[in-house]
């Protein structure tokens, strides 16, 4: 049997031109670049926390894959690997249904992505568990077939006292506060922070004064910039930095809340500076008080000079001292700065 054949004047044969495009096309699929990862390059002003609510996927995955040590920091220009994205670059607005919920979503990520609290996203979607949300899930956003409910300053009771509602767990009541779960438990002598009776009546810590909004956490970081003299925009950057505006953030340090007050730098700004902020684990204003009194004491502690005064709020005066500014130190710095003109 012959292996070639003849059209038009040529001579071909079937089994060569059979081979070769079936190489070809191995070769192509080898030399394309899977489709599991997306890449970013990072803007002045943004922060990991951000990009991973951007893209839907948890920050230690984004760190995982790109080798990041330090989650609170990523340097303008980087380019990072987005594990899974596999579609370009989503923009940060809300879709027109809502937010589909992606896999390894948390809600402190989505209201992150859209500038909300957590307590609102709870309050609109109705969730008994603001802990527990499931991929695929479609979350309503505010603005969208209706308006935005205002998280209660003072609960369903008296002031600063929750009735328990069937359906209620101590995590939810406490993100709706804004509080923590322990604080809560604390407050209200619960032994057991899983077993609460509706028509239960909990006392609220700090008053009631948790379930703040974006907008709240904002006017109070405006006005701490107004009371300690700082640069416009300074307590927004710093605070969009470090925590994304969430008080309920703990880093793996052990800083806490909207500023990131390490325990001893706070309990010593309690005793020596601000007494009447000695709620700064809880209470979003007196975490934002502390941090503005530490960045106020900073610039006058380096004669004005904001470089170092944020310096030594991200790595500490000890370690200025000892070893200068860090590298990593001036891509904090040269990212608060960039938040700040947002702000301004």
């Amino acid at each position: 049997m012959s292996d070639t054949i003849t059209s038009m004047g040529k001579t071909f044969s079937p089994l060569k031109w059979a081979v070769i495009p079936l190489a070809a096309i191995c070769a192509l699929l080898i030399a394309l670049p899977a489709n599991a990862d997306d890449r970013h390059t990072v803007s002045p002003g943004e922060t990991l926390l951000g990009i991973a609510a951007r893209y839907g996927i948890d920050v230690s995955a984004i760190a995982e894959r790109n080798g990041i040590n330090n989650v609170n920091l990523v340097v303008a220009g980087q380019t990072l690997l987005i594990p899974g994205a596999g579609g370009g670059q989503g923009g940060a607005s809300a879709p027109p249904e809502g937010h589909r919920i992606g896999a390894g979503e948390t809600l402190t990520s989505i209201a992150a992505r859209y500038g909300l609290s957590i307590a609102v996203l709870t309050e609109l979607n109705n969730l008994v568990n603001p802990n527990h949300i499931v991929a695929g899930q479609l979350l309503q956003l505010p603005g969208q077939g209706g308006s935005t409910p205002e998280p209660p300053a003072t609960g369903q009771g008296a002031a600063g006292s929750h009735t328990v509602a069937a359906g209620d767990t101590l995590t939810s009541i406490a993100a709706r506060y804004g509080v923590s779960v322990s604080a809560l438990a604390a407050e209200n002598n619960i032994s057991n922070p899983n077993r609460i009776i509706t028509g239960q009546q909990l006392s609220i810590p700090g008053g009631g004064t948790g379930g703040h909004s974006q907008a709240s956490i904002e006017q109070w970081l405006i006005q701490a910039e107004q009371e300690f003299g700082l640069p416009a925009g300074l307590m927004r950057a710093v605070a969009m930095q470090e925590s994304g505006w969430q008080q309920h953030v703990v880093s793996s340090a052990g800083a806490i809340g909207v500023m990131q007050l390490m325990p001893g730098t706070a309990n010593w700004l309690v005793s020596d500076v601000l007494p009447g902020a000695s709620d700064w684990r809880n209470n979003p204003r007196d975490n934002i008080r502390l941090g503005a009194a530490l960045l106020n004491r900073n610039l006058v502690a380096y004669g004005g000079d904001l470089d170092y005064a944020l310096a030594a709020y991200y790595q500490g005066d000890g370690n200025i001292t000892r070893f200068g500014i860090f590298d990593e130190t001036w891509h904090y710095i040269a990212n608060v700065r960039a938040l700040m003109e947002r702000y301004r």
